[in-house]
Order: structure tokens, then sequence, then C-alpha cells
């Protein structure tokens, strides 16, 4: 046999607030819990959506990294080869610089003579100058010489002159001055 139900009392007012409050209870737990997965789900967009821009910016970053690296090694080659073309023009102007020391240095040794020594014709027809100057020079003593000052002068015997005949007339071409060391 089974035991009728207790009859139910009428709900007084605390079984009405008592009630309520469970019911107040429940609804905000359930608010609660929608306010939670909304903030969780806005907080992995937000996640997602700064991961995507880190990427994007650590692209960027790297891009312009790169072109930043490839600009310094670009302007350290033209500042190497700038400096292999200064190195090697100084050199070549310490180079000319001995020279000029050297060329000055027997400048001092160089004395100008005069004279008159006959320019022999080189085997292609012209003046040879060069052995004249020297000829003169080691006449006065000096080993060795370089034309200073030419001149050149019409030969014609007196026949050739009396009857205006140029085919008797030579050009002579002398040394009149030569620098001997």
């Amino acid at each position: 046999m089974v035991a009728p139900p207790f009859p139910r009392k009428p709900e007084g007012f605390l079984d009405a607030l008592d009630r309520w409050g469970r019911e107040m209870k429940a609804k905000v737990e359930e608010a609660n819990a929608k306010w939670r997965r909304s903030v969780e789900e806005t907080n992995a967009k937000l996640k997602a959506s700064a991961d995507e821009t880190n990427a994007k910016l650590k692209a960027t970053v790297d891009e312009n990294n790169a072109k930043l690296k490839a600009s310094v090694e670009e302007n350290n080659a033209r500042w190497r080869e700038f400096n292999e073309r200064s190195e090697q023009a100084a050199k070549e102007a310490a180079a000319r610089q001995k020279e000029a020391a050297e060329a000055f240095k027997n400048l001092a040794n160089t004395r100008i003579v005069e004279g008159r020594q006959v320019c022999e014709p080189a085997p292609n027809g012209s003046p040879d100058c060069q052995a004249a100057a020297e000829l003169m020079c080691k006449g006065k003593g000096f080993a060795i010489g370089k034309s200073a000052d030419i001149t050149t002068t019409r030969k014609c015997s007196a026949r050739a002159l009396l009857q205006r005949d140029e085919s008797e007339c030579r050009t002579e071409t002398f040394v009149v001055k030569a620098a001997c060391q």
C-alpha cells in the first residue's frame, strides 16, 4: 500500500520569496554563462585578429629588414669600390710625384749649351736631332742630351742662287741649343 501524498500547503510569502530567489539565481547564472561565452568568442576573435596583424607586421618588418640589408650591402660595395679607386689614385699620384722629383733632380744637373750641330737625315727622311743633341753635349763633356732649340735653313749653291734653280737647294736642320746632363 502506498501512502497518500501529503497535502500541499498553500504557498506563503517566504515560500514565494524563496522561489523567486531561486529563479533569479538561475536567470543570473544563465546570463553570466551567455556573457562568458560572448567574452570568450570576442577574445578568440581579437586573438585571431592580433595574430593576423602580428604576422603581417612581421612579414613587413622582415621585408624592410631585407631591403635595408641589401641597401647597406650595396652602399658598402660602393664604398669599397670608391676606396679601391682612391687607393689606386693615391698610388698613381705617388708614382707621378716620384717621377716629378726624379725629373726635378735631373733638372738640377741639366745645363743648356749652345752650338750648331747638323741633324743628319734619319732612315725615314726626317732630321734626327736627338743624335745631333747628344753629339753636341758629348762635345761639351756631358754624357747625354736632348735638343732644346733647333733651326732650319735653306742651303743653295751660288750657281743655284744666280740661276734661281731650286733643284740644287736643300733644307738643313741644326740643333742650336741642347739640354745636357
